[in-house]
């Protein structure tokens, strides 16, 4: 009886020595594992407070992103990489509700951004240093650790550390709201504090660099359509379409004098537009330049004199983009060996990486097969004549029993070889004359539904036909 009373003895106290082993490593794992949490935690808002430094640092700097890739776990994305064009890549980390204390930056007013911090449901603060004094966000970076399951942070590189509360070893509130990247131009990173931090992308520089290129091309293309149509014999030799990819973006335009130029498709924006105005008093053309709503000014040579379109050794002004000395880019114009930053009517400086492509024409027109139209931003339209298109009056008035003597211009003909056919009605007579001359003599009368004379112009060395009329009036 005894035996068998310690038998039950010994097998109830193994039991229960082992009930209490198997706990006891079982809270050991579940330590370990919450151990492990918060260290994870910890890296993660370390690396995000050293991520919202180099945003702050990139703003300051006037960095551009160059690129972003979501990290991903088990196919759910949780944090971004970010890449710069002059920094080191950063990457920022998700969270979830947790009592993470919450480490960002907010912008003072004095224009600097400072380090801040909120624990829990409590207050944003600032942090500060032990003379009460807020730290820059570019200087000082803060630092998380863990110790005997109470969160410490230390603003001096791990010399001192603070306590700022319990931790739970649950997943951290996330620093960062959320990231948008809608736009091709910027990114706007939003921290939990409210803070935006909005960074240019290098695409938006590169675009503008392109949209200059455009800009100057398209000024270089005015100065010589103004030529153009100032010299009567110059002409269109051919019009091609531009094409980049499977997309068309400008048209190419060849000249008779051996001038080609290209223009490139409108966009609207506020770049700022150089575009030659014809002076109502002398009507010469100038360059003129406008930004945004602002009417038209003249442009300025360095002796304060207006600079011709056409017939000046000075060369066309240029739109520009410069990085000014408070890293900025900003909108310039290069006249006559200097430049100079564009002022909007506000009186700032428009930041050129704000801006999009942009045109000085707003309208490309080839279907008429005599000339080519082009319409500038204002309203401003251009005809140059095409290669073996006719100029003619198609008016002319004439008394009974007259004669007149019209000049024509066949663009392209150097051969004079065109063949003139004529077709005439109510006594007309009409005869060609060296020179491009035509004769026209009327009859002793004649009604205002009479007078109509058509001239076909055969081309012997193209294919084109050419039918012109005149119509005569008496008077």
């Amino acid at each position: 009886m005894k035996r068998s009373t310690l038998l039950v003895i010994f097998v109830t106290a193994t039991l229960l020595l082992s009930g209490c082993h198997d706990a006891y490593y079982t809270k050991i794992d579940e330590l370990e594992a919450r151990v492990a949490q918060l260290q994870i935690a910890c890296d993660q808002i370390n690396t995000n407070i050293a991520s919202i430094q180099a945003m702050v640092t990139a703003l300051e700097s006037y960095d551009m992103i160059s690129g972003i890739t979501s990290i991903t776990e088990n196919g759910v994305v949780t944090g971004y990489k970010i890449n710069f064009v002059s920094a080191n890549p950063i990457t920022i980390y998700h969270g979830t509700n947790g009592l993470t204390p919450l480490i960002g930056s907010s912008q003072y007013t004095d224009g600097q951004y400072y380090w801040t911090i909120q624990y829990g449901a409590g207050t944003t603060q600032w942090i500060t240093d032990n003379n009460g004094n807020k730290i820059l966000a570019m200087g000082v970076v803060p630092y998380i650790r863990v110790r005997s399951d109470r969160w410490q942070i230390s603003y001096d590189r791990g010399k001192t550390w603070n306590d700022i509360g319990q931790a739970s070893g649950e997943d951290g509130d996330s620093m960062f709201k959320s990231i948008d990247t809608s736009n091709q131009d910027y990114v706007i990173i939003t921290l939990t504090n409210g803070t935006v931090f909005k960074i240019p992308t290098f695409y938006a520089y590169e675009q503008v660099v392109k949209d200059v290129d455009a800009t100057n091309s398209n000024v270089d293309a005015q100065k010589k359509i103004i030529g153009a149509l100032l010299d009567s014999a110059t002409y269109i030799k051919s019009v091609s379409p531009v094409v980049s990819g499977s997309e068309t973006v400008g048209t190419r335009v060849e000249l008779s004098n051996g001038q080609n130029f290209t223009i490139s498709n409108y966009i609207g924006s506020n770049v700022p537009l150089i575009a030659a105005k014809q002076d109502t008093t002398d009507h010469l053309y100038y360059w003129a330049m406008h930004y945004g709503s602002e009417a038209d000014t003249w442009i300025l040579d360095n002796n304060g004199n207006r600079i011709l379109a056409v017939g000046q050794t000075v060369e066309a002004p240029l739109i520009g983009v410069t990085k000014a000395a408070d890293g900025n880019y900003y909108w310039s114009v290069t006249v006559d060996g200097k430049t100079s930053l564009i002022i909007a009517p506000d009186g700032t400086l428009p930041h050129a990486l704000d801006s999009l492509t942009t045109s000085l024409f707003s309208a490309v027109d080839n279907t008429n097969p005599d000339y080519l139209k082009l319409t500038l931003k204002d309203g401003t339209e251009y005809f140059l004549p095409k290669m073996y298109s006719v100029a003619i009056p198609s008016a002319l008035t004439m008394a009974p029993n007259s004669s007149a003597l019209i000049k024509y211009r066949i663009y392209g003909d150097t051969a004079d070889s065109t063949i003139l056919t004529f077709i005439t009605q109510g006594g007309f007579t009409v005869k060609k004359i060296e020179g491009s001359y035509l004769s026209i003599t009327s009859p002793a009368s004649f009604g205002s539904d009479l007078g109509k004379i058509v001239v076909i112009f055969s081309i012997n060395n193209s294919t084109k036909t050419v039918v012109k009329t005149i119509t005569i009036t008496e008077g």
